[in-house]
């Protein structure tokens, strides 16, 4: 298990942390194994902003989940009585129009409206076993560098949340380890995560209060890449590994795809030096 320490390469900078995370996670997502996992989850569909919102409201703790007739095609099947997710299906029209000048014609495909529709989360299936991505993440364990925490919480109420720590399956934490809350301006920690985890997770909520508030996305992967991302850069200054951790985490959601993660990288490493200066003299806050 990775234990904490407070201490920090004087030499390991910003971008250099974030060219050691885009390496981990290229790594990880060459391996037979990942390759092997990709050609599965590419079976299941992409949500919009919208639809993931909706799966989120309904079941907050769902990892996979597809409809029907998919999870018939990787050999399992729903158990009988299973609840399924509503979601918004795009009711597609199509269109045939005739060029009045040249006598071609041309079909085109618009959305007329949309239907409820129904996605099962892998927990409500049951039959052949899905391929493991290859992906055990373990949260830093132990303390966290001295002033971490206290920082990081004077950020997040800096830009006018709050922090809170609950216990496990708190109503506004559900199953995660942290949760950012815009309408109640709350960010939420688990009370029972060690406090290294817990101050990795509290630079994560950040992330999300100082990048994705009032901004719309059309996959929730870039909303986690983004702030997972941050979180290694400010946990790296500081001098905590989170590489057991965020490697798998940004492997998952960017599906594998390292050109994502390194599309992001000005928006990262921006969000990181504002969390790691103290103010606007540019002094940083973490221990040299």
């Amino acid at each position: 298990m990775a234990t904490a320490t407070a201490r920090r390469s004087p030499k390991l900078t910003p971008e250099m942390a974030h060219d050691q995370l885009i390496a981990g996670v290229e790594a990880l997502t060459t391996s037979a194994q990942w390759l092997t996992y990709l050609a599965v989850a590419a079976r299941f569909t992409r949500y919009s902003a919208n639809n993931t919102f909706l799966i989120m409201v309904q079941r907050p703790d769902a990892t996979r989940v597809a409809g029907f007739h998919t999870w018939k095609s990787l050999g399992r099947s729903v158990k009988k009585g299973a609840k399924g997710i509503a979601i918004l299906c795009p009711c597609v029209r199509r269109a045939t129009v005739k060029d009045a000048d040249s006598g071609e014609t041309s079909t085109h495909s618009r959305v007329g409206g949309f239907r409820i529709g129904y996605v099962f989360d892998l927990a409500d299936t049951e039959g052949e076993d899905l391929p493991d991505d290859g992906i055990h993440v373990q949260h830093p364990v132990g303390v966290a560098p001295d002033g971490m925490w206290d920082t990081l919480v004077h950020r997040v109420e800096e830009a006018g949340f709050t922090v809170r720590c609950a216990p496990d399956h708190d109503e506004l934490l559900g199953a995660a380890w942290g949760r950012t809350h815009y309408a109640e301006r709350t960010v939420t920690v688990k009370s029972t995560a060690d406090r290294a985890g817990a101050s990795k997770t509290l630079a994560h909520e950040l992330a999300h209060v100082l990048l994705h508030e009032h901004r719309l996305y059309e996959h929730r992967g870039t909303v986690e890449v983004e702030a997972e991302s941050v979180a290694f850069i400010v946990s790296a200054a500081w001098g905590l590994d989170t590489s057991s951790y965020s490697t798998g985490y940004l492997a998952g959601w960017s599906g594998g795809d390292v050109a994502a993660i390194t599309a992001t990288a000005n928006k990262v490493l921006t969000c990181a030096r504002t969390i790691l200066e103290a103010n606007e003299s540019g002094e940083e806050v973490v221990p040299a």
